[in-house]
């Protein structure tokens, strides 16, 4: 029986791979706009972000799913590791981009930027206000009882915030694309034990069909936003057969070359911290104008100041755990 298991550096190498397929698409998608055109800048820039923050909501939850199947956390130690991994990277990022794009704003909206309230410092950090919410529904639908249960919760508790979204935000249907992968991630984790692969496929195939469905009732452009959904589902379960292939054959060492492992590796250990930065400095290099800029300046800065955050960040906690 062929069954679905992610080891962690194949989840680290998968969240690489996704990181830099969210640099390309926001980087084409401004080539795009300054009259940079080919097919593989166009595919890029119309699917490649929905793609990459699905893996990531996937991987998210499916990780953290495995890692309280093993050791479930109170909710105090489950805030604080949250707080600690999202928030103050996000924190620290927004004040050094407030440093350098200050307008004057009074105490009350800065903090609020700050802290990524409302009026958003960057728009690609909505990932991360939307990722605490995934979490505090995680927590509730994980304290179930049974199994199926858990999946129940999990997938009203979703339904329920994408229609909250689609209300609040209907120019921004890509919150709801990527989100579908979040309850996926949590149901894939509670059942490959359970079933082989294509039973799994099938199963979450036929769950998010009806879930999506009851979604798009609530979205204008119906078959647009229906299409959005399938195809983050799709990129998913692709991804399943795909990892679940490549550990039957015992293939999946050889599949990538070291160099490039290395590499992949690298980025996913860092993946959250050059999330952060990378359209940060995007954006100061279009205002200058230098389009085909971007990929020295991401090795030569945004590389190192996501190093330069990392360690900030460990040391802050680490900080905070001898005071407390």
């Amino acid at each position: 029986m062929i069954v679905f298991n992610l080891s962690k550096n194949a989840s680290t190498c998968i969240k690489g791979l996704s990181c830099l397929l969210i640099i390309l698409h926001h980087w084409f998608m401004q080539l795009q706009g300054a009259g940079y055109h080919n097919l593989f800048v166009s595919l890029i820039s119309v699917r490649g972000g929905v793609t990459g923050v699905a893996i990531f909501f996937f991987l998210s939850s499916y990780g953290l799913t495995r890692s309280q199947m093993n050791h479930k956390d109170s909710l105090l130690a489950f805030v604080k590791k949250r707080i600690a991994k999202l928030l103050i990277p996000l924190v620290l990022t927004n004040i050094a981009w407030l440093a350098v794009a200050y307008h004057g704003e009074g105490s009350i909206d800065l903090t609020a930027r700050v802290l990524n309230i409302y009026d958003l410092p960057d728009p690609v950090t909505w990932f991360c206000n939307v990722i605490i919410f995934c979490y505090c529904f995680f927590y509730v639908s994980f304290s179930v009882k049974t199994v199926w249960l858990k999946i129940l919760c999990s997938w009203s508790l979703m339904v329920a915030f994408a229609c909250v979204l689609t209300a609040i935000f209907p120019e921004r249907p890509f919150y709801v694309h990527s989100l579908i992968a979040f309850p996926i991630g949590q149901m894939v984790a509670l059942c490959q034990s359970r079933m082989s692969i294509w039973k799994l496929v099938l199963l979450i195939l036929l769950v998010s069909i009806v879930t999506l469905g009851m979604v798009s009732i609530f979205m204008t452009d119906y078959w647009n936003r229906i299409f959005g959904n399938l195809f983050s589902c799709g990129v998913i379960l692709c991804l399943m057969i795909a990892v679940s292939l490549l550990n039957a054959n015992d293939r999946i060492k050889r599949f990538i070359p070291l160099s490039l492992k290395s590499m992949v590796l690298f980025m996913g250990t860092y993946s959250y911290e050059i999330y952060l930065c990378h359209n940060k400095y995007l954006f100061l290099i279009f205002l200058i104008g230098r389009y085909l800029w971007y990929p020295i300046v991401f090795l030569t800065v945004i590389i190192p100041s996501a190093i330069g955050l990392s360690v900030t960040c460990k040391s802050i906690v680490q900080k905070c755990r001898l005071l407390s």
